[in-house]
């Protein structure tokens, strides 16, 4: 067999230090259907090349096809594994579609220089689009419909699929021309209203405080609340991070099923400032001895936008130390609080989750788990019916609406948030209804000074015309004079 991706065993995963993880339920490198289809069809688009530079192994050989296969793994590994779910999920749609019209689901043969083959694939693909919104379901069940734009995205997906296996598809003029007469249609049925995208509500850092007062022995489901346990320190201490530094979800938690591995969060991106030294293995004496103008230190894993840690993993985010009695979501203190209840061995911090769900088997904190327990905490403390407008998304969005209101500026918000454009600043930065009647009480008593040039050049005589038509008038009444 080929050395690489595809010869990777499945199971356990190793951490740098030797220690085995907990097994992922489905390795990346396990090929899947879709693999092995475009693999297929990358090694048949190779075997009908007739240039004097074709790949040619001997006949009967596996060998191209083990190339494509390994190709494709190696594919399938650089993409982001969200992005990977949401093309594996758009080939099988396609796939469907494309059985119904008797045509091969990936497209490998070249439409440039083709004005039939241009015409077909360009069909094909708007088709396509309309064939999506009569066959997928919305995932929002309020809706009447799937959005238009939501089908267009996965025509998106599989376009992105077949152009990081270098089967480039036609461009999308037309099949936006087609998008644009859905959305038309979609507002017309059911109001434009209903084109608004359904986004999660602010959650600011202010209000993690209305958690902890919640009273011993509330409910959280099978789960019965007191700070005082370990599991609660662990959970108090995610959620002050989360509403300080906007951490996304998938930035301190495990999806489930997946592996604990070196790419997640760990004990090791905590670092401390004790009286001006950092250190990274503080002593039990040093944590019981913090005090305001102390830090705690993170250093940001890596990320969807920064999926290496290069961009934004080289600078830590600081957490200023003041006792919960005096701030109560302070997320140093809940990081220290934390720190005394999980505490770690130096060797070990690398390869232990910073959110474990159990001191003892050390196990980490699995996406789920938090939904789980978030909602009921929104439940408790949202009224009746509004705890399904929040998510662990919450905290990030509720961070930079509350440092906008704060009078932070974008690149400040963009920076803090770790983005790495200004569009999601103009989605989840959102101005407070005070910052709106402020801005429009303070227009009320402007006055507005500026002119536009071209209506002033009209005010101003360019020519004698003005001076010819006096003169017209001065000789008509001079000869009406006269002939009196």
């Amino acid at each position: 067999p080929l050395p690489g991706f595809a010869s990777c065993s499945p199971g356990s995963s190793t951490t740098a230090t030797g220690a085995t993880s907990h097994p992922q339920a489905r390795p990346a490198s396990q090929p899947g259907p879709q693999a092995s289809m475009a693999a297929s069809a990358l090694a048949q688009s190779l075997e009908a090349d007739p240039s004097p530079f074709a790949l040619r192994p001997p006949a009967g050989s596996s060998l191209l096809q083990d190339i494509c296969l390994e190709v494709e793994l190696a594919h399938i590994a650089a993409q982001n594994p969200s992005t990977r779910k949401k093309d594996e999920h758009a080939m099988r749609l396609f796939t469907m579609f494309c059985l119904t019209m008797n045509t091969p689901p990936w497209r490998t043969l070249s439409w440039q220089g083709d004005e039939l083959a241009t015409r077909r694939e360009t069909v094909l693909l708007s088709y396509y689009l309309i064939w999506l919104t009569t066959m997928i379901k919305p995932r929002d069940k309020s809706r009447p419909a799937p959005l238009p734009q939501s089908c267009y995205n996965l025509v998106l997906a599989v376009r992105r699929a077949h152009a990081i296996r270098s089967f480039p598809m036609v461009p999308t003029r037309q099949i936006g021309l087609t998008l644009r007469a859905l959305t038309s249609r979609y507002a017309r049925v059911h109001g434009p209203e209903s084109l608004l995208p359904n986004r999660k509500e602010p959650f600011e850092p202010r209000r993690i405080a209305e958690f902890r007062r919640l009273p011993r022995g509330t409910r959280l489901g099978s789960r019965v609340l007191d700070w005082n346990t370990p599991f609660f320190t662990m959970i108090y201490a995610l959620f002050t991070v989360a509403g300080s530094t906007g951490f996304r979800k998938a930035e301190v938690c495990v999806p489930s099923g997946d592996a604990f591995t070196n790419m997640h969060l760990s004990r090791n991106h905590l670092w401390w400032r004790i009286r001006g030294l950092d250190t990274q293995f503080p002593s039990v004496a040093q944590l019981r001895s913090l005090q305001q103008g102390d830090f705690a230190l993170i250093r940001p894993p890596p990320s969807k936008t920064d999926p290496f840690g290069t961009t934004f993993g080289n600078q830590f985010i600081y957490l200023p130390f003041v006792p919960l009695s005096v701030d109560p979501v302070n997320a140093a203190a809940a990081l220290r609080d934390m720190e005394l209840v999980f505490q770690i061995p130096h060797n070990l911090r690398r390869t232990v989750p910073l959110f474990v769900s159990d001191p003892a088997s050390f196990l980490p904190l699995t996406h789920s788990m938090v939904d789980t327990v978030l909602q009921h905490f929104f439940h408790l403390v949202l009224p009746t019916g509004c705890a399904s407008r929040y998510s662990f998304h919450s905290f990030r969005i509720g961070l930079a609406c509350a440092m906008l209101a704060a009078g932070e500026s974008s690149e400040v918000i963009q920076a803090h948030c770790r983005w790495r454009t200004d569009q999601s600043i103009r989605i989840y930065a959102r101005p407070n209804a005070d910052q709106f009647a402020r801005r429009i009480s303070m227009a009320c008593t402007q006055r507005a000074s500026s002119v536009v040039v071209a209506n002033r050049l009209n005010d101003v005589p360019l020519d004698a015309d003005a001076n010819v038509a006096l003169a017209a008038r001065l000789a008509n009444l001079v000869f009406n004079a006269a002939a009196i």
